[in-house]
């Protein structure tokens, strides 16, 4: 097994209501999480920020939303990694489903989450 490194991860939203049923399904505890900053290498080579929240058409299902700075420091979406990588993926919105998406792409192996806020 590869030595993994830990994906850092900012809770940009509001934690999950009392009640709401996203708890039965997701251990991540809040409606909108993502990279503090560009601190993702892909296997590109670039650097990304990545936005996870769940999918609103599919209530379980994992929605990513990834950007990268061109040369002159100009944020871009990842169109090409959005949809080419991810068009027949259903990864869960949970750590495990965020942990194997970003392995898809990222030059190196995340085995761990740790939310820094």
């Amino acid at each position: 097994m590869k030595n993994g490194k830990v994906l850092y991860l900012e809770k940009r939203g509001c934690d999950f209501r009392p009640g709401d049923n996203s708890t039965a399904f997701s251990d991540i505890g809040n409606y909108r999480v993502s990279t503090p900053d560009f601190t993702i290498t892909g296997k590109d080579g670039k650097q990304y920020f990545v936005e996870f929240t769940r999918d609103n058409r599919y209530r379980r299902a994992l929605f990513i939303d990834i950007c990268y700075k061109d040369p002159n420091g100009i944020p871009w979406a990842a169109r090409k990694i959005q949809w080419n990588e991810f068009q027949n993926e259903n990864h869960p919105y949970t750590t495990s489903g965020i942990l194997a998406a970003v392995n898809i792409f990222s030059r190196d192996y995340y085995t761990a989450v740790r939310f820094i806020n």
